[in-house]
Parts: structure tokens; C-alpha cells; sequence
């Protein structure tokens, strides 16, 4: 049938149509009807059944909510957006009623057209799952019920019943329609079937002519039936079609050419928009950066220099209040830091006169103290260049820009220059007026008016402002013009949009650009554009005028296509695309723009195009048709033409570089431009009074530099080329062997980072100023970082460390990761050096990097999922039946590579379910990586879950770092039960859970346990916390605390995990992962997914890996002699408020900055406690009194020898319960103290010491706007100098997350940062979330060098409301406690051990010993083992004989 037959309302044709004004409904409104009980029961308490509930919920009904899951659905935040369609479940849920409940004349499709418009089409229908109706005989009743719910609950009025049309002979209104259907009379009905058969008849005599058949008799005598050909007939003529239309395109590419045909394909897609408008963020990071780089290199600043002028500029240019806090913040913590009773130094007052006037220039560019201020302003402050061109004694020619020009040292002097007149010719840039006859002439008038113009854009403080204008600019590529352009557009405040054809190659330019020159209020839209394809332009117009809603003032097209080789002769597909590139799609552009605003009536103020014409009409030759595709655009009539000179360094220009120095020296000779002088011509038209100007007539901008001038400069310029080629040529390849410099090529040569004590000659000078914590501290109680290990997606802690801090692996870096990753390996015996692991050539040490680094980046780190190392696929899939069915099912190699399988009775067939999984990115491991490579033996890697194999890996790096490389060297000091183990994870041995064959290895404790039997043999505390992802620094907590309270004194602590596709699925479920699929729809690379703090953020990125840390009592780290790195000041954990999801982020650790609040107490920084000098004072008054007790008692009981060793002991005691009182834990106990200002101050320190926050950073929208608030809270609760902000480190950008050791390799990198003064920035943060934006936080996107990162504080949170937090402080804030003779003392035990674990990281990569090496037996006999395990004194010996240590 044609119109299905269903009981459609016919009203009598005198009868009036009333619509009913329809209100749909929510989603939630409809759920809240069949949905009564609180989530949590509905779960029954399970978060993660919850969590993918409320997953579901947000893709069905488009609910937005980052708020808390409530207790009742109904409480959820929506959307006011109404339904657009029925979702998956909701369609499903739908036709199941209608199947079950409904009689079958009764479709869902009669139900829809009889329920409302289509506006409240879906949500009737969904109201209509509430009522279930309970006689499938009286639907229509049911119906009509519906739709009053409906309309009583979206508030709407329905008709009233009628009789009119029964009496008419018509069929009377069903309840049904009554209840808000479509009505409709007679004639309009009968009207509409007549076209719905038309159309139907329409649609078959089109099939009928494209397959070549007539239309039967039949139809043509109106009726509907055809007579259809046979189908082999339809076959052929399809296979006829198919020729043709190939027969057809083959035409076309050998007509247009495959240059042609692939260069007009359109590239331009709205969702790989780029946005860049976080200029707060990088003024913050520009201060910080500049008053840090001072401070480091201890020069003056050159207050003259350009890029002096220019930075000021650019930082006064993005001046908010935000920036002007920030400024007083480090103005307050120097004045602060150098007391005026000690006198400034020549080094502190030059930084504070660097913060002076950038707080000048940032207050006079505000304006106003509401700090609604002046627009930033464009102004030129590089220096002009010239080119030079040399030819080296070898005959190499070199090409460079010198600056400045001879007299020029700035633009006034270049514009005073170029507008000078010549007595035969006009100026060498100036503007033409058009004549009455047509013709361009030089107008003196105008000119002189643009000569102005740029003497404002150089020499007036004023500037110019782009600010509120919207401008597009295509072929902005790095050293183009446009880009030129491009910067000084956004550093005077404009919106600009720009394309690209390289889109995912070039945005790191794009985001550096904007970092740099984004002035307040500017906007930089990158999107993939080409100007070739007709496509594009009109997707590209549509975009800003109906996506963006902008109307573009400025339009600068100024992509270009070299075609270099080509004259008349050789005309190919190439120069067809460059003229459809350079000319044909410009016009379209404009005519684009020009329809786009008629449309939406934007046509008051018109759009200035400046057309980039040139001198070049074919004179130069060989560059295809160029030449004629710039003349073509002399003849269209628009209001501004630059004709563009000699410019250096373009794409298009950039092989006459070197011939630019000879056609300048020319007689009447020209001038070329760089790519910054022809963008300042430019930028000069678009200066308000030119564009008044060209609004009263059309302006042709002479840019040419007085090419004119030269005779024959095609022909000078091909000489100028030929005699550099002739020289390079006569002075032959051996020339310059004589002037060749020579060097000594780098060998390997692993690099240790320990730790050293500062030098102590002459007297403490590193430690001068910590003088006063001598003897402050109860060493027993301090905790100590000695070393620290990991296994990530960089391999270890240093090959990360170095791709963090630096972006580039070094030398030895490339060969330890060749290395790891399998891809050289030891020479053979008797020969030194690395063979290739593949042929076995030798390979030199200064060839590994040159031949393995881009192997080695596209396989560390977050890249596409390699299957064969995340995914167990060694296993058959006859495996997994065989695991499932055991005994009930026979498998069978069958020695090609398959597998059979035969089914016994009884066997249970299970076909896995097939699941869209769209997370096919993930950090891993580096590929090849082996737990057999160093040195875990095949059996124990077949025995354990691959997860033990990372804890094993990163603890023995972990006690290398500490100087151990011998674990029972331990018990020469520490008693066996003095050393244990604290490490965690998110899920354990996740493998074996996955694949449930080995039950033990599935315990999260059992990785920990291995780690004791294989490597320690120890008797000491072993703790197994699980914490979600913040597992590692609960185990750090947990550790910390196990020392303090004295159970051990030596502690392994961290955690490990895993990855398998079951875990990344549910994930991906909960919506915590960032979907791969989508992310490649926005041109993101892999290594791009995650972006913590950026405003595209969309979820984490999972990795796998350990992390592992080596804790000591400071008393026991300076009785071995292992290195400190980091002094643990302060942990702790809490909990968040009452909720329903576990995942849900809270604010619990606002807690750590807790203290009394009353306005009757005093100031905090009043409060002496917090004074080191004073409890200095009120220690050494106790420890004098515990002195004088202790002799007089000694003195009373000196006959009785065991009296006096008590009172000795009994003074000790007391000794450090004052050290208790006035060290370390003066704090604890004291409401008007915070955990946090204690712990800094117990160091001297305050909250303004904080030099970074490492944050837990997922890249999710929840936490890391979550973390944010929390930590700014923190600081200013902490009493941090207001608008002081703090770089916030985001590691995550890097190595995705790892879940349990997140926070150990968090740690690993604060010690790291600690060591170099070093704060690493993310350099995925395109663009900072305005949401994140707090007084007390920055976001680096680069390295930042300080001086000396004194504290830092980290942060975790993990699944189960876990919060967790540490602060750590500089180990020199240790030492400063010891005295000059005991630092001695530790600093000769430490570099005996530097020496040793130098040693143990040579013979592991000659191949002299394996990295781990198994311990098979306990360092004691079992004769011996009750007897050391009850003897707290006894001790390991070294045997020289066996080289080992044993009791």
C-alpha cells in the first residue's frame, strides 16, 4: 500500500482546525513516574552498577550533570533541551509494549501519528511505558489516557469532544485523536493521497528509464503495478553502468591529471577545530618563567634589548587582575625573603625592579583599578634584517638573516626608509589611487596617510588595537607571511580563524604561536582547510557565519601553491590546481562570504579583503602559472590589492634566498623583505583610518620593494644562482678538509643521579641560610626518601624523566631504552660494544640514537594499542574452551598454527558477546620490553601475574638508586624484622583475574610477598593498602607511618597494575576513559588523548606499570650512607561526604589545611610556634634543664652503676620527647595549626615555599576541576601571598594514568624536579580550561628552571572516595640539622655507594651480571633462622669469599 491504513481523524469540512499547542516532556519526568526508589537501592549499593546506570542515562536522555550522584533520579540535573528521538533502550522498551500489550491493528507508527505533533512525539511514548494497559481490547482508551497524562503533565490543553463529524456520515473523532492528534478535513485528505500516489508513480517511471524497461500497459492506465525486466537483465545493465561510469572517470583523471583530482579533495571538518583563548594562562606562565630565568642566571636584565620590549609588551597585553596579584604575590614573597635588617642583594633588587615595571606597565595597560582597561595593542618591535649569503672555502653556500639592517636598528628607521622618494621612481612600499581612466597612479595623499599609519605601529606607545575584530586568514603556515601576520593580530586582541592543509603536523606551531602572542580577549580557530576544494570554502564560511556566528571584518587569503620547474611548455595538473588554489576558489571565498552576510542581513559594514597580489607576471619564469593567477586578480573590483614583493624565507621564495643579497646590491636596486617587515606592510592596511580609507575608495598597495627598478631581474637573479653553483662546484668536495673541525665522538656512559651533601668548604655556604635547624629534628621520626624505581610507558624513572622534562630522549637515553626494548644487545665475548638484535652488526654508541630514536618515540609512551603486548594472544582460543569446559573438552595442536577442538558431552559452548570497544589507545610499556631481558627467569614469568614482574623490576631500581645492590646488605645494619614492604594496587594480578588460572596470583598482596621471597628475605612488617589510583601514596602513608611509630626502619613502598581488555571495557562503560574513535574525529594523534586541565579534556588515557620507593628513617639512611632525595614531610588520607558513587571526586582533603578559625585568636603568622628561632630557643632551654637533671642524678647514684645507666637512658628519652615538642611534631595536637603549616614549618618553611603541585591530573572533566578547587582552597586556607600562583604539574599528559602507581611516579618526579630546580610542564595543554582558573594555580606547558624547588606538594585520589596527600621538602632542609663534622661523615659513605651502584649499572648493560638477580637461599642457614629472628642485635656479615652477606 501506498499510505498505510490506519484510522486517521477526517473533520467535516465546515468544521474549524484547532492546534493544540504541544510541550514535551523531559526524559527524567518520565523515568521519575516508573521510578520511585532511591538509587542506591535500585544498585543495591553496588557504585559501579550505579555509575554505568547513570552512564546509560546521560547517552539516552542527554542529561548533563557533573554534580554528585543524588539519592532519587528525579534530583538529577537535565538538560533543557527536550527529547529529539528515542534512544536505544528506550525504542527497544517501546516496541516490546506495543508487541505484548497492544492488538496488532494497533502499530507503533498509528500510535505516533495519533498522539501528538512531532515535537511531543517520543516523550508521550515514553509516558505511555508508565501505564501499561490491562486489556489489549480497550487500547484505544488506553491511548486517550496516555495522552492525558501527557498533556496534564507537560501542562498543555487538549479538544474537547465532538459529534459533528459522526452526524455527517463521516467516522466520529476516537478518543484517541481527541487527545491531541492531527486533524485534518476531508478535501485536504483526499489532496494528500492524490500526491502520495503521483509521487509513488513519479518514483517508478524514474527506475523504469534508468534501467532501460518501459512502464507496463498497466500503469499506463493509472495503476500502480509495473512490468519489470528479468534479473539477469537488470544485472547487465547495472555491470553497463558500472563501465561507463568507469570509462567516465578514467576520462576525467587522465584530463584534470592525479595532481588535479587528489588536490581538490576537501579536508575541512568542524569537529578538528582547534580553540585557543587561554591567554591568562600563559601571562602567568611568562612572569613565573622570566622572574625565575633571572634568578637562575643571575644577570641583569638588558632593559634595551628588543626582546626585553617586546616580552613587557606582550605580558602588559594580557594584564587582567589576575596577573597584577600574581605580580604583588612575588613582590611580597621577595621582600619577604630578603629582609631589609640583612639588605637586599644586587641579585634581589634587580628582580625586584623586574617586577616593578611589568606591575607598571600591567596597571597602565588595565586602565583602570575595575580592570576593564585599554585593548591590547600591535606594536613592531623586532629589528629589520638583511639577507647574507656565503660561500664557505669547501664551496658550500650558506644562507642567513642578519639583524639589524645598517642603518636601521628599528622599524621607525625602516619606515622612514621605505617611504623615502627616489627622483625617478615613487617610494619603495606606497599607495596607488585609481584614476578617472582606470589606471593606478602613486598618490602622494594616501600614502603619507599609511606612513603614519605604521609609524604607530612602531614608534608611538599607542599601537594599534585589533581588538573586537574577526579576521581569516588561510596559508598562515610557519615562515609565511600570513603567520607574521597572524602574530601581530593576535597580540592586538583579534578573533582570528586560520587554516591549514597539515593540520595534526603543524598545531604545536599553531598552540606555540598563541602562547606567545594571544593577547587578552584574542581568539585563535585553527581548522583544516582547503582552499582547492569548492567544498571547503562553502563549509569553511558556514562555519564562522553560522557555528561560530561571527562576521568576518578582515579577510587575508593568502594560500599559495609553488609549481616550480613549469613554463609553457609544461603546463601540468599541478598549475590547473595552483590557479584553482590562487585564483578561482578567492573568488568563490568572497562570494561565499558576500552571500552569507545578505542572508543574515550583516551587510552594514562590509568585509575588507586584501587580495596578496605580485610583481612576478611570469617575468621570473618556471613557476608555472603564478604569474598569471596573481594578474588575474587586478581585475576584479575590490577594496584593497597588496602587491607583495620579494619576501625571504616563504615557501614559494625560499630557493632565491641566496640570490637576494645580489639583486639588492643592484644600482636603483630594490629591496626584499623579511617574512616580519612585509607582514608589518600589511598589518599597516588594516589600521582603522587605511580601512576607512579603502570604504571611499578602492587602495593598491605597492609592496614591491622597487623590483621595477631593476632591468632584466629574472635574468640577474638565474645568473646570481648559476655563479653560486659554479663556485660550489670549482672548489670541489675536499676544500675544506683543511678547515674541518674534529671531535671526539660521545660514548655510552649510563648516567646516576644521587644524591650528594652540598660542599662544605669553606663552613655550611650551600646551607648557611638553614642554619637555624641544627639539631632540630628527631631523626628517628624523619622520613627519608633514599630511592626510587619504576616501569612505565618511558621505560624507567630517568628515561622519563628525560622525555618530561625535555622532550628528548639524550644519548644515553636512546641506548638504555635500544636496550629494554630489544633492539641491540651485548657484543659477543671478547668484543666490546652493541650489535644490532635483529643482524648482528655492530653498532656504534654515537649511531644508536641517529638509527633507533624514531623507532624508539612511535613505540613508548600513549600510542595505538599493540596487540600482541597488552592483549595475552599467545594463548589459542582453544585455550579459553578448554579453561571453561576442563575435562569435558580435547584440544589439539595441529602443527600449522592452528588449534582443534572436539565437544564431549556435556561441554558448555559460549560464544562471547560482541562489544564496541572504541579505546584503542593506551600509554604501555615500551615495545619489546621483557621481564627475561633483565633477568627474571622464564619459569618465575610463567609462575607469577605479569604485574609482579613490574614490582620486581622498579623495586630493584629503587634499591640501585639507594645504593643497594646487595638487598641483604640491609641486615649488616638493620635487623631483618626492621624491613618490610608496603605496596599496593588498584586490582593486583589482573592478568590472573582475567584468565583465572592461577587463584594466588590474583591476591593484590601476593606481588608484595614475591617481591620478599625473590629479593629480601626479610621478616618485617608487609602491608598491601588498596586505594584505587591513589593505592601508591597510601602505601607511602602507611610506610611513613610504620617507621614513626618505630616497627620498621627501612620500607618498600608503591604500587603496581595492569591492563586487559575487560578493566579498559567497564572504563569505558563508566565514561572515565577518553574514547579513542572520537578523539581521531577531532585530528588528535595518540600521544594528544590526554590533556588534563585543557578545556577538551574527555577522560584518561590507561597505562600499566609500578612504582616503588625506598623509605628510611633519616637516623637510617645517614647510618648506610644511602642517598636522600626527598625528605617525606607530611602524609595523609581522607574521605569525602555522604554520596552514592565511588568514583565521584571530593574535597575531604581540604582537611590537611583544617585549623581554628575564631576572630579572637591571633594572627597565624603572630603565632610563635611557627617560629623556628623560637622553638630553637625553647629546645635548647629544655635540653639544658634535662642536662643539669641528668648530671645531678648521676652525680647522686654514681655508686650504683645500673641507677646511672638508667638515668642515662631515661635522659635520652627525654632528649627526644623535647625534640618531639619543639621538632617535627610541634604541631600535632594544636587546633590553631594545620597538618600542612605545621609540617613546612617544622622545616622553616611556609606555604609560599610550595614550588609546585604535582596533581593527580586525569584528564577527566570531574577531578581535575575538583583538584583545583581543592588545592587553590588549600593555599589560601594555608596563608600563601594572595595571587601567588603555583605551577601545577600534570604528569598524566605523558604516561596516561597507571592507577595504583600514579602517585609513585608522581613522587619519582618531584624528587626529580627537587634534584634540577626543574618544574616540567604538559605540553598537551593547548588550551586551559577557563573553569580552572583559580588565584593560587598556573598550568605550565614548559619547563620552568628555578633555582631551587624547596617543597612540593602531590596529590591522589582513587575510586571509594579515597583522597591522599604529600608534601615533601628538599633533603637540604636535612641536612641542615647535622653538623659539619657528621655531614662529612655521611657525605664519604655515600660516594662509596654512588661508586658501587655506578658499577652495578655498567656490568648490567656490558652483560656482566643480569639486573635482578634471584636469590635462592635466605642470608641464614635454617639452623640459624629461629635464632635471627629472635635476636633483635644480630647482624649479616660480608664474605668476601662468596661476595654475599649472610648471618
Amino acid at each position: 500500500m501506498l499510505v498505510e491504513d490506519v484510522p486517521l481523524a477526517v473533520v467535516k469540512d465546515d468544521v474549524p482546525l484547532t492546534i493544540v499547542k504541544d510541550v514535551p516532556l523531559t526524559a527524567v519526568d518520565v523515568i521519575c513516574a516508573k521510578t520511585k526508589r532511591p538509587l542506591v537501592d535500585l544498585t543495591g549499593g553496588k557504585s559501579t552498577l550505579l555509575n554505568e546506570i547513570i552512564g546509560d542515562l546521560l547517552k539516552e536522555f542527554n542529561i548533563l550533570t557533573t554534580q554528585p550522584i543524588p539519592d532519587r533520579i528525579d534530583e538529577i540535573s537535565l538538560s533543557e533541551q527536550p527529547l529529539k528521538g528515542l534512544g536505544k533502550y528506550t525504542a527497544a522498551q517501546v516496541a516490546r509494549l506495543f508487541s505484548a500489550k497492544m492488538p496488532g491493528s494497533v502499530s507503533i507508527s498509528a500510535a505516533r501519528r495519533g498522539l501528538a505533533d512531532t515535537h511531543g512525539l517520543d516523550a508521550a511514548l515514553l509516558v505511555a511505558l508508565t501505564m501499561e494497559p490491562a486489556d489489549k481490547d480497550k487500547a484505544e482508551e488506553w491511548l486517550a489516557l496516555v495522552a492525558r497524562t501527557y498533556a496534564d503533565a507537560a501542562g498543555i490543553d487538549l479538544l474537547p469532544a465532538t459529534s459533528s463529524s459522526s452526524q455527517s456520515g463521516r467516522p466520529a473523532l476516537s478518543p484517541l485523536l481527541l487527545a491531541g492528534g492531527a486533524n485534518i478535513n476531508s478535501a485536504e485528505f483526499d489532496h494528500a493521497q492524490t500526491k502520495l500516489r503521483r509521487m509513488a508513480e513519479q518514483q517508478i517511471q524514474a527506475y523504469a528509464e534508468y534501467l532501460a524497461a518501459p512502464p507496463s500497459a498497466n500503469h499506463q492506465h493509472q495503476q500502480p503495478g509495473l512490468s519489470m525486466p528479468t534479473t539477469h537483465d537488470v544485472l547487465h545493465k547495472l555491470q553497463q553502468k558500472n563501465i561507463e561510469t568507469t570509462q567516465r572517470l578514467d576520462g576525467i583523471s587522465a584530463e584534470l591529471g592525479p595532481e588535479f583530482i587528489d588536490g581538490i579533495r576537501g579536508i575541512f571538518s568542524p569537529q578538528k577545530a582547534r580553540r585557543f583563548d587561554s591567554y591568562w594562562n600563559w601571562a602567568r606562565q611568562d612572569v613565573v618563567s622570566w622572574f625565575n630565568s633571572v634568578r637562575v642566571s643571575k644577570l641583569p636584565v638588558d632593559w634595551a634589548a628588543e626582546s626585553t620590549q617586546r616580552r613587557i609588551l606582550m605580558i602588559a597585553n594580557r594584564a587582567d587582575d589576575a596577573l597584577i596579584a600574581l605580580l604583588d604575590g612575588l613582590i611580597h614573597h621577595l621582600d619577604v625573603a630578603t629582609q631589609p635588617s640583612a639588605g637586599k642583594s644586587t641579585e634581589a633588587a634587580e628582580l625586584l625592579l623586574l617586577l616593578h615595571k611589568i606591575h607598571a606597565r600591567c596597571t597602565e595597560a588595565l586602565g583602570s583599578t575595575e580592570g576593564s582597561g585599554a585593548q591590547p595593542v600591535y606594536r613592531e618591535l623586532s629589528r629589520p634584517s638583511h639577507p647574507a649569503t656565503e660561500i664557505s672555502v669547501a664551496g658550500k653556500l650558506s644562507y642567513s638573516e642578519c639583524s639589524p639592517r645598517p642603518g636601521e636598528p628599528t622599524f621607525a628607521e625602516y619606515v622612514r626608509n621605505v617611504s623615502a622618494k627616489h627622483a625617478e621612481f615613487p617610494p619603495l612600499i606606497h599607495l596607488r589611487q585609481r584614476t578617472q581612466s582606470y589606471t593606478w597612479e602613486y598618490s602622494e595623499e594616501q600614502s603619507a596617510e599609511y606612513y603614519s599609519c605604521l609609524h604607530e605601529q612602531c614608534a608611538t606607545a599607542a599601537g594599534v588595537s585589533f581588538a573586537n575584530t574577526t579576521v581569516l586568514i588561510t596559508g598562515a603556515s610557519q615562515g609565511s607571511i600570513g603567520a607574521q601576520v597572524l602574530q601581530g593580530l593576535l597580540s592586538g586582541g583579534s578573533f582570528v580563524i586560520a587554516t591549514t592543509t597539515s593540520y595534526a603536523k603543524v598545531m604545536p606551531f599553531y598552540e606555540q604561536l598563541y602562547r606567545d602572542y594571544g593577547a587578552k580577549g584574542s581568539v585563535l580557530i585553527v581548522v583544516p582547510f582547503n582552499q582547492a576544494s569548492t567544498q571547503d570554502v562553502s563549509q569553511l564560511v558556514d562555519f564562522i557565519y553560522s557555528t561560530l556566528g561571527r562576521n568576518l571584518d578582515y579577510v587575508l587569503p593568502f594560500a599559495a601553491l609553488a609549481d616550480y620547474g613549469s613554463d609553457i611548455s609544461q603546463l601540468g595538473s599541478l598549475c590547473e590546481l595552483s590557479m584553482r588554489l590562487m585564483l578561482t576558489n578567492v573568488m568563490r571565498l568572497l562570494g561565499e562570504i558576500k552571500h552569507a552576510k545578505e542572508v543574515r542581513q550583516w551587510d552594514e559594514w562590509p568585509t575588507l579583503a586584501v587580495l596578496p597580489m605580485s610583481p612576478n607576471h611570469g617575468e621570473l619564469g618556471y613557476d608555472g602559472l603564478y604569474g598569471e593567477s596573481k594578474a588575474a586578480l587586478e581585475t576584479p573590483d575590490f577594496n584593497c590589492r597588496a602587491v607583495i614583493g620579494w619576501t625571504r624565507g616563504t615557501g614559494l621564495m625560499s630557493i632565491n634566498n641566496p640570490a637576494a643579497e645580489h639583486v639588492e646590491r643592484q644600482s636603483h636596486g630594490g629591496r626584499t623583505f623579511s617574512t616580519a617587515e612585509m607582514a608589518f606592510n600589511i598589518l599597516g592596511l588594516l589600521h582603522p583610518r587605511i580601512i576607512a580609507m579603502s570604504h571611499l575608495s578602492p587602495i593598491w598597495a605597492d609592496l614591491n620593494g622597487g623590483l621595477q627598478r631593476i632591468q632584466n631581474c629574472s635574468r640577474r637573479n638565474a645568473i646570481a644562482m648559476s655563479y653560486f653553483a659554479d663556485i660550489s662546484v670549482a672548489s670541489g668536495h675536499d676544500a675544506g678538509i683543511l678547515h674541518k673541525e674534529y671531535g671526539v665522538d660521545p660514548l655510552f656512559n649510563h648516567r646516576q643521579y644521587f644524591t650528594q651533601p652540598p660542599s662544605m668548604s669553606p663552613g655550611h655556604d650551600q646551607l648557611r641560610d638553614l642554619r637555624q635547624l641544627e639539631g632540630m629534628a628527631n631523626l628517628d621520626k624523619v622520613i627519608v626518601v633514599t630511592g626510587y624505581g619504576e616501569v612505565g610507558p618511558y621505560g624507567n624513572a630517568e628515561t622519563r624523566w628525560e622525555m618530561e622534562a625535555y622532550g628528548e630522549f639524550s644519548l644515553e637515553g636512546c641506548i638504555e631504552l635500544a636496550w629494554i626494548m630489544g633492539l641491540i644487545k651485548n657484543a659477543p665475548k671478547g668484543h666490546v660494544g652493541w650489535v644490532d638484535a635483529k643482524t648482528g652488526e655492530t653498532v656504534a654508541d654515537k649511531d644508536i640514537k641517529r638509527k633507533y630514536e624514531k623507532f624508539i618515540l612511535e613505540h613508548t609512551g600513549i600510542r595505538t594499542l599493540e596487540a600482541d603486548h597488552l592483549w595475552d594472544v599467545q594463548d589459542p582460543a582453544a585455550q579459553q574452551f578448554k579453561l571453561r569446559n576442563q575435562d569435558k573438552v580435547d584440544i589439539w595442536d595441529n602443527g600449522d598454527g592452528s588449534w582443534s577442538v572436539r565437544f564431549l558431552r556435556g561441554a558448555c559452548l559460549m560464544v562471547p558477546k560482541a562489544l564496541r570497544f572504541d579505546r584503542l589507545v593506551g600509554a604501555q610499556l615500551p615495545s619489546g620490553w621483557s621481564p627475561e631481558r633483565y633477568g627474571i627467569p622464564k619459569d618465575i614469568i610463567q609462575q607469577v601475574d605479569l604485574v609482579t614482574c613490574y614490582a620486581i623490576i622498579a623495586t630493584v631500581e629503587a634499591l640501585v638508586r639507594s645504593g643497594i645492590t646487595d638487598p641483604y646488605e640491609l641486615y649488616a645494619y638493620f635487623h631483618v624484622s626492621e624491613v618490610g614492604t608496603s605496596m599496593g594496587s588498584g586490582a593486583g594480578g589482573v592478568h590472573s583475574i582475567r584468565d583465572l588460572d592461577i587463584l594466588q596470583e590474583t591476591f593484590a598482596n601476593s606481588m608484595a610477598a614475591w617481591v620478599n621471597m625473590l629479593l629480601l628475605s626479610s621478616a618485617g612488617p608487609i602491608k598491601t593498602p588498596t586505594g584505587g589510583c591513589a593505592s601508591a601514596l597510601l602505601s607511602i602513608d602507611v610506610a611513613a607511618d610504620t617507621i614513626r611509630q618505630g616497627k620498621a626502619r627501612v620500607m618498600m613502598a608503591g604500587a603496581f597494575e595492569g591492563i586487559v581488555d575487560q578493566g579498559s571495557y567497564e572504563f569505558a562503560q563508566m565514561g572515565a576513559t577518553c574514547s579513542s574513535t572520537n578523539e581521531e574525529a577531532q585530528g588528535r594523534l595518540p600521544r594528544e588523548m590526554s590533556r588534563p586541565s585543557t578545556h577538551s579534556r574527555s577522560g584518561f588515557v590507561e597505562t600499566q606499570g609500578a612504582g616503588v620507593v625506598v623509605l628510611m628513617s633519616a637516623s637510617a639512611a645517614l647510618e648506610f650512607g644511602a642517598p636522600i632525595y626527598a625528605i617525606i614531610a607530611y602524609t595523609g588520607s581522607a574521605t569525602d561526604k555522604q554520596g552514592y558513587s565511588l568514583p565521584a571526586p571530593g574535597m575531604g582533603l581540604l582537611t590537611s589545611a583544617r585549623q581554628q578559625q575564631q576572630q579572637q585568636l591571633p594572627p597565624l603568622s603572630s603565632l610563635p610556634l611557627l617560629s623556628i628561632e623560637y622553638r630553637k630557643r625553647q629546645l635548647q632551654a629544655e635540653l639544658k634543664f634535662i642536662n643539669s637533671w641528668a648530671s645531678l642524678k648521676t652525680q647522686q647514684e654514681a655508686d650504683n652503676s645500673e641507677a646511672v645507666s638508667a638515668i642515662a637512658e631515661q635522659a635520652e628519652a627525654r632528649r627526644a620527647a623535647a625534640l618531639d615538642t619543639w621538632g617535627i611534631d610541634f604541631w600535632r595536637k594544636n587546633s590553631k595549626i594545620s597538618p600542612l603549616r605545621g609540617s613546612l614549618a617544622a622545616w622553616g618553611l611556609c606555604a609560599n615555599d610550595i614550588g609546585l603541585a604535582s596533581l593527580h591530573g586525569t584528564a577527566t572533566v570531574a577531578n581535575d576541576l575538583n583538584e583545583s578547587k581543592v588545592l587553590d582552597a588549600q593555599l589560601r586556607a594555608l596563608g600563601r601571598s594572595p595571587g601567588l600562583a603555583i605551577p601545577a604539574v600534570c604528569q598524566k599528559w605523558l604516561t596516561g594514568h597507571p592507577k595504583g602507581p600514579a602517585a609513585a611516579w608522581m613522587l619519582n618526579g618531584a624528587i626529580q624536579s627537587m634534584r634540577t630546580g626543574l618544574v616540567p610542564g604538559n605540553r598537551n595543554a593547548d588550551n586551559i580550561d577557563k573553569e580552572l582558573c583559580c588565584e593560587y594555580i598556573f598550568y605550565p606547558s614548559r619547563s620552568i628552571q628555578t633555582p631551587m624547588v624547596k617543597a612540593a606538594l602531590l596529590k591522589s585520589y582513587g575510586f571509594g572516595q579515597v583522597g591522599a596527600e604529600l608534601l615533601v621538602v628538599h633533603p637540604h632542609y636535612l641536612l641542615a640539622t647535622l653538623s659539619e663534622r657528621e655531614i662529612e661523615e655521611y657525605k664519604k659513605k655515600t660516594t662509596r655507594r654512588e661508586h658501587r651502584a655506578y658499577r652495578y649499572w655498567q656490568d648490567t648493560f656490558a652483560g656482566n651480571h643480569p639486573f635482578f638477580q634471584l636469590k635462592s637461599s635466605p642470608p641464614f642457614s635454617p639452623d640459624m633462622e629461629k635464632q635471627v629472628y629472635l635476636d633483635p642485635l644480630l647482624r649479616a656479615k660480608y664474605d668476601a669469599k662468596t661476595g654475599s652477606y649472610h648471618f
